[in-house]
């Protein structure tokens, strides 16, 4: 079984009562290869417009932190400039493991 080592609640403040009310979860597991694994609050919720699978990036090891901060920025804040940049590293390959190595992107089978 993973261990998870981290977790981050990506969403928007309460407007009353503080807190936050979470749309995402972004979780860092370290086993034998550390992954970022970024999944909606309700796997089974409709408010979600559109299908939202589960992404699993491999980060770097030197900037583990900013690639998880990458991924909420591309898949959940959906910030035109970083999508762009991005895109050529991220989109159009197969799987849904992505790998992130000096910069650039491999795929991993999943």
């Amino acid at each position: 079984m993973a261990t998870l080592t981290a977790q981050l609640l990506i969403g928007k403040g309460h407007p009353y009562h503080g807190g936050i009310n979470p749309t995402h979860y972004l979780f860092l597991s370290e086993n034998s290869v550390p992954a970022w694994i970024l999944v909606p609050e309700n796997l089974l919720s409709s408010k979600h417009p559109k299908t939202f699978k589960k992404k699993v990036w491999i980060p770097t090891l030197e900037h583990m932190l900013e690639d998880g901060l990458l991924m909420v920025a591309y898949y959940v804040l959906n910030d035109p400039v970083i999508q762009e940049k991005a895109r050529p590293f991220i989109e159009g390959k197969k799987g849904q493991t992505c790998s992130i190595v000096r910069g650039h992107r491999y795929e991993q089978s999943s």
